[in-house]
């Protein structure tokens, strides 16, 4: 058998350029594998996660008695810290470290060789201490079937520990690098050869112009997607196509247009299966958090039907809490599902049951349970036939871990765990992420390598290096000079960043070397860094020009595209006809409805007529809009209370403070995370002071009863019209008050009430006539913040601030003025004309209507979505 190896051909994506047989090119991971099965050595896999557990262990003994270096990250971040040490130990054992240290070595080695004195066998090998057995087998006389090694890269630059089993192999040194290609392309081949190996480019390449080297941008990179998808549909050749960063988005554009995936995988641990063991954890912890919760429960995969989840994730975005109606309502309505009792369980179990201080820690024999759920419902999805589950392999590998790391802490006898560890596990359980289970290659694709590195193990006709960019470069040690000399003292050798820096360079020609007849180098959009490889050509020929693909190229005598006409987009005229009558599609107006129809028709249209409607995202409601929510429930919850009218100051406050604390944990928990404690304090002041000074005001007007969120219905110009009025106040002799309840902005709602436009309270009133036979003695708004009663209308509150319009408009006029304002819009749809207003067209005061109808307020603040529809510019909220 005959190998080929090299330090980064494990990432070699293939297909193979020819035929081969007993003729394998692996990397390290992949010829370590190779050795270790011939000789009887392999073993199911240990997995990050639990060697890091482990290693926390020896690390925890190690500093019991003793201070140690690491001892304060150690009390910070145990599991992120035995991480790092762990690296270091690989690393070291990779460079030939044999575990011990000297007396007078640095204190860092001598602490590591004292865990490692408690660690001996503790610790699952790692690729240094593999390779040590794989030499001491071959030493004792185990045989392989290996002929011949052949290196891709010169054996100085392989870790101690493996040029300690190369000496042990027929091994072959590289072939020195040259030139196999002509013209344009072999002049430059040699040119960069010399230039690397003298350290200095001297002299420059006369070009021909034959077409074996060619350089071209674009100015995005979907252009040159495109490009590159059309030239491999015209042209049929052998080509190797180089792509060290969005290789993903490159498969995507080439997927789209019919062309087979090359299967560049760009790892992550953000896709959706591996994101759901982190999810189900959050769940042991208080104070909750919110929008975790929400996303576990609208997250792709769960760990129990989605039409379960679903409900109750629009309870928690409800009411963001545990616990409330809203939340009881959506158990309630899981009793009609098929399997309703063994969902009612799930859901007790992972929202319902005790929970844990995230700084105190939860047992590790509930967080196991947890990852074992989960590690079930994969299982489930695994086995099942439908595609949508083929990512959730990793996230198996990543619960599997998970719970081999939970074992392995139980084993030392740790009994809690804090947040902080639960997620470092987790991370540790996969380092590499996973890559997209739909990006696979596909036959008929192109040879691709996802590094320069690998293009040493075969040539190609053709070589695309796709956008090289910013170059990642070998890191630096982390240890001092001290540390290093006390490392080598003691028989271990590192890498030497400097000669992995000239390597690199010599890599970076692989590429172009690799080219037999032509290379293109196809640049990242202007802008963005230059990398080294094309610095070079430019130094050696500076004469060679760089292709616009928007031009020559694209639109060239290749037909590859054809130039398009730019045309700008069509806005709309403020005066929309459509040449047919329209009408409404509710089956009741309110407030909401008119106030769209009559301040801009065009946005009623597309929301009424059309009936479009905004994506929804589920995400739980916080700042202002939480604490207007919570503050309307206090008053609600208030005004049930029996005799709450008659209460003293001091009842409301002491029922409030009992009060106040399960309501946050039932509809306000963010008030409740880390970080909230401000925010949840002035809520209480704010809150505790309103409640009681709305009730003097109450009490002082002589109220004898109280709805809250009463709902009232009647008809506005013969359409059924309906109405929730925050606080409907009945007074003696049956007299009426409509009270609106704010949170804040008491400034704008006063200038409303004097300057007439409380149209909406005008609106109530004479649903309230409609109603109970007679108007409201006044309406206005109540605001949270500083306690202000604002009123219409004095005599009532005695308290109260009165804003009287300064035009002595009446509530009954506002309403004239809506019938006006109604009749002349629906002429407008009657006529088939849609008028969008619009401060392009003119101030709103100049685009009002005829006289009688009210003047035009602006709207749309957070109906940015349909105002882009008609052309507009996004107005954010």
């Amino acid at each position: 058998m005959r190998v080929t190896f090299g330090l980064r051909l494990d990432e070699r994506q293939g297909p193979a350029g020819a035929d081969s047989f007993m003729a394998p090119v692996v990397g390290r991971q992949g010829f370590l594998g190779l050795l270790e099965t011939y000789l009887g050595l392999s073993g199911p896999e240990v997995a990050r996660a639990q060697r890091v557990a482990a290693y926390q262990g020896f690390l925890e003994q190690a500093q019991a008695t003793v201070q140690r270096f690491y001892s304060q990250s150690f009390a910070a971040d145990s599991v992120g810290t035995a991480a790092r040490l762990l690296e270091w130990r690989d690393e070291w054992y990779l460079a030939g470290w044999d575990g011990s240290a000297l007396e007078r070595s640095p204190v860092k080695l001598r602490d590591l060789a004292a865990v490692e004195a408690l660690a001996a066998g503790g610790v699952a090998a790692g690729e240094g201490e593999r390779l040590a057995v794989v030499a001491t087998a071959m030493r004792a006389g185990a045989k392989v079937p290996v002929d011949q090694v052949m290196l891709a890269d010169d054996l100085e630059l392989y870790p101690a520990a493996w040029a300690t089993v190369l000496e042990l192999l027929p091994c072959s040194a590289p072939l020195a690098p040259a030139s196999s290609a002509v013209g344009d392309l072999g002049q430059m081949q040699t040119a960069m050869l010399a230039a690397v190996a003298a350290g200095k480019a001297a002299g420059t390449v006369p070009l021909a112009g034959d077409g074996t080297l060619e350089v071209l941008q674009a100015n995005s990179q979907e252009v040159a997607q495109h490009w590159l998808s059309a030239t491999v549909r015209s042209e049929q050749v052998d080509c190797l196509i180089v792509c060290e960063d969005g290789g993903a988005a490159l498969d995507a554009s080439l997927e789209a247009t019919g062309v087979a995936t090359c299967g560049f995988g760009a790892a992550s641990d953000l896709r959706p299966a591996l994101q759901l063991l982190g999810l189900a954890c959050e769940t042991c912890w208080t104070p909750i958090d919110v929008p975790r919760l929400v996303e576990f429960l609208v997250h792709p995969i769960g760990t129990f039907t989605a039409k379960a989840r679903r409900p109750l994730a629009e309870a928690l975005a409800a009411q963001p809490g545990i616990g409330g109606e809203s939340w009881r309502a959506a158990k309630d309505s899981l009793m009609a599902l098929d399997n309703a009792e063994a969902v009612l369980d799930e859901v007790v179990f992972w929202f319902e049951g005790q929970r844990w201080d995230r700084h105190a820690g939860a047992p590790v024999s509930v967080l196991a349970q947890r990852a074992d759920r989960v590690n079930e419902a994969l299982k489930r999805l695994a086995s099942a036939a439908d595609a949508e589950f083929l990512g959730v392999g990793p996230a198996l590998h990543q619960c599997e871990a998970v719970l081999a790391g939970l074992a392995e802490f139980q084993r030392q006898g740790v009994a809690l765990l804090v947040s902080r560890q639960v997620e470092q596990l987790v991370s540790q359980a996969t380092p590499g992420g996973a890559t997209n289970p739909y990006g696979a290659s596909q036959v008929g694709c192109l040879q691709s390598a996802s590094v320069a590195a690998v293009c040493s193990a075969e040539q190609a006709s053709e070589v695309i290096w796709w956008m090289p960019s910013t170059p990642v470069l070998p890191r630096a040690h982390p240890w001092s000079a001290t540390e290093l000399a006390g490392l080598k003292e003691v028989g271990v050798q590192l890498r030497d960043p400097a000669a992995e820096m000239a390597a690199l360079s010599r890599q970076w020609l692989r590429p172009i070397l690799a080219a037999k007849r032509r290379f293109v180098l196809v640049l990242p959009p202007p802008g963005c860094e230059e990398h080294p490889i094309w610095q070079l050509v430019h130094r050696l020929a500076p004469s060679l020009t760089v292709k616009r693909l928007e031009g020559e190229v694209l639109a060239g005598a290749n037909g590859l595209a054809s130039v398009v006409t730019r045309v700008p987009l069509v806005t709309a005229e403020r005066y929309i006809e459509l040449g047919k009558p329209i009408s409404s599609r509710r089956k009741e107006q309110s407030f909401t409805s008119l106030n769209d129809l009559f301040n801009n028709p065009a946005l009623a249209v597309l929301k009424d007529v059309a009936g479009l409607r905004t994506a929804t995202v589920l995400e739980a409601s916080e700042g202002s809009q939480l604490l207007g929510t919570l503050g309307h429930r206090v008053v609600e919850k208030l005004f049930q209370q029996e005799g709450a009218l008659a209460w003293t100051p001091a009842q409301a406050g002491a029922w409030f403070d009992e009060m106040v604390g399960p309501l946050l944990q039932e509809e306000g928990a963010p008030l409740l995370m880390p970080g909230a404690s401000v925010e949840a304090h002035r809520f209480k002041q704010i809150c505790r002071r309103a409640i009681t000074s709305l009730l003097l005001n109450l009490q002082q007007a002589g109220a004898v009863k109280v709805e809250t969120e009463a709902e009232i219905k009647g008809t506005f110009e013969g359409e059924p019209f309906i109405a929730k009025v925050d606080l409907l106040v009945t007074l003696a002799n049956k007299r009426t008050v409509i009270l609106d309840l704010k949170w804040s902005w008491a400034k704008g709602f006063r200038e409303k009430l004097v300057e007439g436009r409380h149209l909406q309270l005008a609106l109530y009133a004479e649903l309230v006539r409609q109603t109970l036979g007679s108007l409201p003695v006044t309406v206005g708004y109540f605001v949270f913040q500083g306690a202000e009663l604002l009123v219409a209308h004095p005599g009532v509150f005695e308290a109260a601030e009165v804003c009287a319009p300064e035009s002595n408009v009446t509530l009954p006029e506002l309403v004239v003025g809506a019938v006006a304002t109604w009749k002349w819009r629906r002429e407008q749809w009657a006529a088939g004309q849609v008028e969008w207003v619009d401060k392009r067209f003119g101030k709103l005061v100049q685009l009002g209507g005829p006289v009688g109808t009210l003047p035009l307020e602006e709207v749309g603040r957070y109906d940015g979505e349909y105002l882009a529809l008609m052309g507009a510019g996004w107005r954010a909220a």
